[in-house]
């Protein structure tokens, strides 16, 4: 298993000199690489890939070429293989059916990552860790911040140092061992509804877990609360990151387009505004962080919806023959979506429940928010109503408790199928497994079936297997 862990660097003057020149020098290898490529296809139509590249670049390092002092031969040889994986995208993309999106030139100020490879003992290599200490060839020891320990059984393998609005970091890419298998022990499972209006809203199957959940959630400053209609429902409120910084956004941006190009000015103008932005992506990451290390910690399971977040924040402006309607609210929609970070915080889910051994489930998002999760009645509502009633059995909730029901639910129904076909395959194979030793074949899958209707509590209704609101 690989993660990485990431620290704040703070390099003295001669370090920082000394990364820049090696991160100009990785600019014009990268532009280089990617200009031999595409004359060679368009004057000679012949593809060129990474092993010739890297041959080159030996020989030219043997015939001394002038290179930076002191960088190391795999950090060039890095810069290679980022070009390699950029055109392997392109191909893919093309492939897809995508936009293609040609490789670009990368100026020397947009290119700000230089990758090392480690070693954990006296030998030769472009860097070095080892008791606590970072030592990279041709930059030195770099003092870190190291504001976590690595876990003791970890392998680092390589060292990232990117520089980010005028600050220094550095990613170790670490070798785990891999998690046991998730199981979630008895911990109760969990349906995460993601929305603009409420940025989440946890229902647990456990009213006292979900207590909890608020309690820690309250202890890392995040805003939470429970449902005064619903004990097992946490309604966590999101940071909108972008909203709160817009005013200030605007007024940079409008001050960036005053200023001349290629002015002293400009270049200030545009770090105030990357600084800004910055600050807004540190905002919604630290809130992903620390809701998901609180959920995954009190749950054995995860559901969450499968949302397809591109299509949703798709524009609506249309074609020259066929104008979109109401381009300046989609647009404003669209912005709020993406302000959500509702891919980040499945991602940290996903990643943080794998290394803790419990699982992270994707349901379907197809009529959860319409879908009454006492009865199963479809009841149609606009986005603008915040509350669900049942016309047929008269349930009321908020909207987005009633859409994690029917998530947890779902995913429920879910799991229990996964574990009936694990059940079929393993009474069908010829080892038989305890409790399958004097049962028929037939009675095996048999058994199996009936398993997938059998959740607790399951209603059958318009065809469905959906289990019963407690």
């Amino acid at each position: 298993m690989v993660r990485t862990y990431r620290y704040r660097v703070y390099p003295t003057k001669a370090q920082v000199v000394a990364l820049e020149e090696q991160l100009a020098w990785a600019a014009d290898l990268y532009n280089a690489a990617l200009q031999e490529r595409r004359d060679a296809w368009r004057l000679a139509r012949r593809s060129i890939h990474f092993s010739g590249q890297s041959a080159e670049l030996t020989e030219y390092r043997r015939e001394g070429g002038q290179t930076p002092t002191g960088m190391a031969a795999l950090v060039q040889h890095e810069v290679l293989r980022r070009v390699d994986r950029a055109f392997q995208a392109f191909y893919r993309r093309c492939k897809s059916g995508q936009k293609p999106g040609y490789p670009r030139w990368r100026a020397k100020d947009r290119y700000d990552s230089l990758t090392f490879g480690l070693t954990h003992d006296n030998t030769a290599g472009p860097g070095t860790l080892r008791d606590g200490a970072l030592q990279l060839t041709g930059i030195g020891r770099l003092k870190v911040r190291w504001h976590r320990p690595l876990p003791e059984e970890a392998v680092a393998k390589t060292a990232n140092v990117r520089r980010s609005c005028g600050k220094w970091y550095v990613s170790l890419g670490l070798e785990l061992p891999e998690p046991a298998a998730a199981s979630g022990g008895n911990r109760p499972a969990a349906g995460i509804d993601l929305g603009i209006h409420c940025w989440a809203v946890l229902v647990s199957e456990e009213p006292a877990v979900a207590a909890a959940v608020r309690e820690d959630l309250a202890k890392a400053e995040v805003v939470a609360e429970l449902d005064p209609r619903d004990g097992s429902a946490v309604l966590i409120r999101g940071p909108r990151a972008g909203r709160r910084s817009a005013k200030k956004v605007k007024r940079l941006q409008r001050a960036l387009a005053r200023c001349q190009r290629k002015s002293r000015r400009r270049q200030k103008a545009v770090a105030r505004l990357a600084k800004a932005r910055e600050h807004e992506r540190l905002v919604r990451r630290d809130h992903v962080h620390k809701v998901s290390s609180v959920v995954v910690r009190h749950h054995g399971s995860v559901f969450v919806e499968d949302l397809n977040i591109a299509g949703m924040s798709t524009s609506a402006r249309g074609t020259i023959e066929a104008p979109g309607r109401n381009v300046s609210a989609k647009s404003g929609l669209n912005r709020e979506i993406l302000d959500q970070g509702w891919y980040d915080i499945r991602q940290a889910l996903t990643y943080k429940a794998e290394g803790a051994g419990r699982s992270v489930v994707g349901v379907p998002a197809r009529n959860t928010s319409q879908m009454c999760s006492a009865c199963g009645e479809v009841v149609r509502k606009p986005r603008a109503c915040r509350e669900h009633r049942c016309p047929e059995c008269g349930h009321e909730a908020d909207r987005d408790v009633n859409a994690a029901h029917n998530i947890l639910r779902a995913g429920q129904v879910r799991r229990s199928a996964t574990a009936a076909d694990a059940v079929d395959r393993e009474c069908s194979s010829d080892r038989q497994p305890p409790g399958c030793a004097d049962v028929t074949l037939p009675e095996a899958r048999d058994r199996g079936s009936r398993a997938r209707s059998r959740s607790v509590g399951v209603t059958p209704w318009r065809g469905h297997q959906m289990p019963a609101c407690p």
